[in-house]
């Protein structure tokens, strides 16, 4: 099943935000740098 972009936009910016609420992580990237490979990885589903 494909995604909009739209869906994927909003799939990547809950998971980031998700991601920096936890205390084991920690970004060595900016915020952006991390949702856009979210992105990625929806899209190309790996």
């Amino acid at each position: 099943m494909r995604l909009s972009r739209d869906k994927v936009n909003r799939l990547a910016h809950s998971v980031a935000d998700a991601l920096a609420t936890l205390d084991d992580v920690e970004f060595i990237e900016d915020p952006n740098s991390i949702r856009m490979e979210v992105r990625r990885l929806l899209d190309t589903g790996q």
